[in-house]
Order: structure tokens, then C-alpha cells, then sequence
């Protein structure tokens, strides 16, 4: 009998097996984004205590993200976002947090710049350069790129990425991900209501328009 012709098929089965066993905490964009539930008073003021503001603060709709500077999913979203911001620049605001996956060490640290540059540059325009720059960041100057989104004194900058205290900040971001079920990047919640994953720019107009016609208390 044969049976290098039952080998491999035997084996194919005993990886499927075992990957239905293996669970990731924490990943990119793996399903179908979608709403998911409408977050409680205490849980949304939670997210609004802390996190950087970008947009105009009397907008009638505020979009918590949490992100991961190295995930292409919030690359992608962060590409819609800043359309959507375009075309509707009174209509949103935006609450960022930082949400560094554990398969991605080096996002924590670009999570701790990025915090650093909110002390005294541009924060969203350092965001956004952060993901624009997304496939050569780990090979470009941190310092240069502060420097692009305004930040003036570098050595402050400098001083501020030795702070053990932004460790503090980036793993509380943690915690309020965490504490609202956040399993995957990027995760929004739009005016309470909690989206899974990225959405696309007519899924965000939908969203948007949908916690507009029904707000919450």
C-alpha cells in the first residue's frame, strides 16, 4: 500500500485541529465590522476623560478609536476617516487611544512618541504621518517626524520618550480597550455605539447618520 499518499492529507487534518485550538487575544481586523452594542453613560464618559481630541468640539457626533500604528486595518480606516473629516469638517470629532497589539512590539513605541509629540507638537498631523509612513517607519527617524508635525524643542521630545510615565498612559489605553471588549484593532465607538474592525467610507457615513437619527440618552 501507498500511504505517502494518506501523509499529507492525515497531516492537513491534524493542523486544522489544532489551529480551531488556538485562540488570539488580540488581532487585526478579522471579521466583518459591525455594531456590536451601545456602550453605558459610565462607560462612554470613561473614554472621553482622556485620549487626544482632534476636530471641532461642538460636533454633534465624537468617534472613539483605538488603534494600532502598525496594523493595516487602521491604516486603511485612519485613510477614511480623514476623507470623511474632509468632506464633513463640522460634523465629527475624534477621541484617539492607543491600543498597541502584543504581536507588534515596536507600535508601543511609536504609541510613546506619538504621545510625546501631543505635549508640544500637532498630534493629528502626527497620527496621520505615523500611518502614512507605515511600511518604512521602523527605518525613519522618530525625531524628524516629531519635528515635521511641529514639535520645536526635540530634546523635550527626547526627554519625554524616557519617561517611564507614557508607559503608564499607553497601558491605560489598554485597559479602557480592554474593558469594553475590544478583541481586535481598529475598534470604534461612535456617540456609544461600539464598532468592530474598519469600516468603509459609505459603512462610517451609515454609522454616523444612524447615531444621529437615534440618540442616546
Amino acid at each position: 500500500m501507498n500511504y505517502k499518499r494518506f501523509y499529507i492529507p492525515s497531516v492537513m487534518i491534524v493542523v486544522l485541529i489544532m489551529a480551531s485550538f488556538i485562540g488570539i487575544p488580540f488581532r487585526h481586523q478579522a471579521e466583518m465590522p459591525g455594531p456590536i452594542r451601545t456602550l453605558s453613560k459610565s462607560e462612554w464618559e470613561n473614554l472621553l476623560v482622556s485620549g487626544h481630541r482632534v476636530g471641532p468640539k461642538a460636533a454633534p457626533v465624537t468617534i472613539v478609536e483605538f488603534s494600532d500604528f502598525l496594523c493595516t486595518h487602521c491604516k486603511e480606516f485612519n485613510e477614511v476617516l480623514e476623507q470623511y473629516r474632509k468632506d464633513h469638517p463640522k460634523q465629527i470629532q475624534v477621541v484617539y487611544h492607543n491600543f498597541p497589539l502584543p504581536q507588534h512590539p515596536y507600535s508601543r513605541r511609536l504609541a510613546a512618541s506619538a504621545e510625546c509629540v501631543a505635549k508640544t507638537g500637532d498630534y493629528g498631523k502626527y497620527y496621520s504621518l505615523l500611518f502614512s509612513k507605515q511600511n518604512s517607519i521602523k527605518e525613519l527617524s522618530l525625531d524628524s517626524l516629531a519635528k515635521e508635525a511641529g514639535v520645536k524643542d526635540l530634546n523635550a521630545f527626547k526627554g519625554c520618550m524616557k519617561d517611564p510615565g507614557i508607559n503608564n498612559i499607553i497601558q491605560r489605553d489598554i485597559q479602557l480597550g480592554m474593558d469594553i471588549g475590544l478583541m481586535q484593532t481598529p475598534t470604534l465607538v461612535i456617540n456609544r455605539v461600539l464598532y468592530s474592525g474598519a469600516l468603509t467610507y459609505e459603512q462610517l457615513s451609515e454609522a454616523v447618520d444612524y447615531v444621529t437619527r437615534n440618540k442616546t440618552d
